[in-house]
């Protein structure tokens, strides 16, 4: 057992180098923000008019591309398309929105 032990050790050792370097960046550790609360989300779907860096100011804990991936997924609700990126929260608020809701990206009203 000490060959196999011997030969697994380094496998599980470069196994988790790699995954520290995916949890770093320049240094500092990457941390998964809160999932999105529905005030938030509201906010998001009320200024669909607004740039991801002006919605950005009024949703301070969100990133640009957290935001910009939200509004994505607002999109491909409309339309029909893959949705894997809203929360059950986002998917259960667009089904109670409809008709009554703007498209971030294109603008058409569903």
């Amino acid at each position: 057992m000490l060959i196999g032990y011997s030969i697994i050790k380094p496998a599980i050792f470069l196994f988790a180098i790699e995954k520290k370097k995916m949890l770093t960046e320049e240094g500092k550790k990457m941390n998964r923000a809160p999932a999105w609360t529905q005030e938030e989300f509201e906010v998001l779907l009320k200024n669909s008019s607004m740039s991801d860096d002006e919605l950005a100011k009024k949703l301070p804990k969100r990133s640009l591309g957290s935001i910009g991936t939200v509004r994505s997924g607002i999109h491909s609700y409309h339309r029909n398309l893959d949705v894997s990126m809203l929360s059950k929260m986002m998917l259960d608020k667009l089904s109670k929105v409809k008709g009554t809701t703007i498209c971030p990206k294109c603008g058409v009203k569903f």
